[in-house]
């Protein structure tokens, strides 16, 4: 078993707790990813527990399966485009919608705009999937030297988005 603190947990139980929020379509703030980490060490001690009664012989069904409750999906609002078709403007619009709702600037979502359509461009391709970390790297040395943008307005300006 892992390391009992919460950084123990989270290094064990981690990407298996986002793959399963992934799945779910949640996004879970840190606080609650946390209790989720939490919550799945201690199901895991449990069916360890289950496991050792059924090697002694005790094939009774577990009783602590019936504690969780049948797992029913929220419907994934329109907007949120599936995973299966993610693109590049996709996740810009998301964004962008965010940032605006916040009380963000426009200039800051338009600056943004540019900078990503200058990747997208460079790629040849909308597919936020297919973007490899070759292609920005290609994609910042094309700023860089091609384009002449400085290496440090290519980091904090294009590299942000």
């Amino acid at each position: 078993m892992p390391d009992a603190t919460p950084e123990g947990l989270a290094k064990y139980y981690g990407d298996d707790a986002g793959r399963l929020l992934l799945k779910a379509g949640l996004n879970a703030d840190d606080y609650s990813r946390g209790r989720l980490i939490g919550q799945m060490h201690i199901v895991a001690k449990e069916w360890v527990d289950f496991q050792h009664r059924r090697s002694q012989g005790d094939f009774r069904p577990d009783q602590l399966v019936e504690r969780f409750p049948a797992w029913v999906p929220t419907k994934v609002p329109e907007q949120i485009p599936s995973p299966a078709d993610f693109s590049i403007t996709e996740a810009f619009k998301l964004w962008e919608r965010d940032h605006l709702a916040n009380g963000k600037p426009e200039r800051t979502a338009r600056d943004f705009r540019q900078k990503l359509d200058s990747l997208r461009t460079f790629v040849g391709h909308d597919d936020a999937r297919k973007v490899t970390p070759e292609d920005i790297a290609l994609w910042c040395d094309d700023l860089r030297h091609a384009k002449s943008i400085s290496g440090r307005k290519v980091s904090q300006k294009y590299l942000v988005v």
